[in-house]
């Protein structure tokens, strides 16, 4: 695969997750989303969610699209489901799953599309929180879920949620 990214498996992916109960949007993230990606770059696929959101049914689509590839399944077992339940990433990367998708790493990303919206609304009033998240050096600050949305690449927004955020988001460099 070369560096650009592959509109097709955007296509496949949403067409494929955004039926899923629960799903509000689906965005492009990450460096593939901004336009700074590599070769190697994964692709980050936010998923945002507005009530329940159906993980069995997201479970079923992601074992539908996923390719393995050998030294690819992150640590895995064969038979381990590929998408964790809400909050089985924390309470702020609060889920999702990796996969493999026509060669592509792609990473699935569960977004709660209320929290995202207070998030913002709190940004905006210059007020944020910081909390421990395995992963990150210091702590996840929750502005990041305004950048998030300010720089990811929409792929389907049927009830604009996406574009209402980015639009408040958009008096900010």
């Amino acid at each position: 695969m070369s560096g650009d990214t592959s509109q097709a498996l955007l296509d496949k992916v949403c067409a494929a997750i955004l039926p899923v109960g629960g799903i509000c949007a689906v965005v492009l993230g990450g460096s593939r989303g901004r336009g700074a990606h590599t070769a190697a770059s994964d692709y980050a696929i936010g998923i945002y969610y507005d009530g329940p959101l159906d993980v069995a049914a997201l479970e079923r689509v992601a074992q539908s699209l996923n390719t393995p590839v050998a030294g690819r399944n992150c640590g895995r077992s064969d038979d381990a489901p590929l998408m964790t339940p809400i909050g089985g990433w924390g309470p702020w990367v609060n889920g999702g799953g990796w996969l493999t998708i026509d060669g592509a790493p792609v990473d699935f990303i569960y977004r709660d599309a209320a929290r995202v919206e207070r998030v913002i609304s709190e940004a905006c009033e210059g007020r944020f929180e910081c909390a421990y998240h395995y992963g990150h050096p210091h702590a996840l600050v929750s502005t990041i879920y305004a950048g998030e949305v300010a720089t990811c690449r929409v792929l389907a927004d049927p009830r604009g949620f996406v574009a209402a955020a980015k639009a408040r988001l958009s008096l900010y460099p």
